[in-house]
């Protein structure tokens, strides 16, 4: 099905291009919100068929549906973070004060902690710079706030029993693990130096996965990190198509290692699979 409505850009200077710039799955798998440059939000069918749409005053840059269903989260170039309640499309909270346009938000399992991440360009440093916040969603209090190492974009992934929460992007060259209630660091995992593509925990929370320079790496996620073997790719003859490299990752993650992919797009899904053998 192909979900068809945004209208290109609205007027103002915070809607430069055209297109989509977000996406985001309700847990349910039944429904999908997309964001676009034309001011809207709006929910989808897997049909194809528009529900609803909320029409907020500024740039929509990341979406990100609440665990239970309940609640849309939608971050701003605007440096604010806006929560919806599904139920009757009425706006719960605006949380403020970001340091940059938001480039990232992830809820934790259970609900309780938004994380977030913005950035901007720091011209007297010549870099970009940004910050991580999380965010207590019942209250709307802000639990942390601290400097994190961003890009145009990062990616975050929560611990799946701790209180932990792993940033990357790159521009560092290191992939973070801060605590999520005291913004302490936790771990840092040194990188190539190439942006970090998808990011997640396996279920256990003793590994990392993310993509960087074309491969998918599996890290410990421990004080003292290290590759964790590696599987040769299988011949390009068999792997010329994206599902034929997701089936090689998932073959070369079984055994624990790393494994050349050709698209960063194919790892943001393996990253994100519930079903991850690891």
């Amino acid at each position: 099905a192909q979900c068809r409505g945004h209208q290109g850009p609205a007027k103002g200077p915070q809607y430069r291009g055209t297109g989509v710039t977000s996406v985001a799955f309700h847990l349910d798998g039944q429904s999908l919100a997309s964001a676009g440059q034309d001011g809207t939000i709006r929910v989808w069918n897997l049909a194809g068929q528009e529900q609803f749409q909320l029409t907020p005053a500024a740039g929509v840059t990341r979406l990100a549906f609440h665990p239970d269903g309940t609640m849309l989260a939608a971050g701003f170039a605007d440096r604010t973070v806006r929560l919806w309640s599904l139920a009757d499309r009425k706006e719960i909270r605006t949380l403020k004060r970001h340091y940059g346009a938001i480039t990232n938000l992830k809820f934790n399992a259970d609900g309780s902690r938004l994380a977030v991440t913005s950035t901007r360009y720091d011209y007297e440093r010549q870099r970009w710079t940004g910050d991580l916040k999380v965010w207590d969603v019942a209250s709307g209090r802000r639990i942390v706030s601290t400097p994190a190492h961003t890009w145009h974009d990062a990616h975050l992934a929560f611990h799946p029993t701790l209180p932990h929460i792993a940033i990357g992007s790159g521009i560092e060259h290191t992939v973070q693990v801060r605590h999520a209630d005291t913004g302490r660091l936790v771990l840092s995992i040194p990188t190539s130096g190439y942006e970090v593509g998808g990011l997640a925990f396996n279920n256990a929370g003793d590994r990392l996965i993310f993509s960087q320079g074309g491969e998918v790496l599996l890290m410990d996620a421990t004080p003292e990190p290290s590759p964790l073997g590696s599987a040769a790719r299988p011949s390009a003859a068999t792997a010329t198509q994206s599902a034929a490299d997701e089936a090689a990752a998932r073959w070369a993650l079984e055994k624990g290692g790393r494994i050349h992919v050709r698209s960063d797009d194919v790892v943001d899904e393996i990253a994100n699979a519930a079903d991850l053998p690891l």
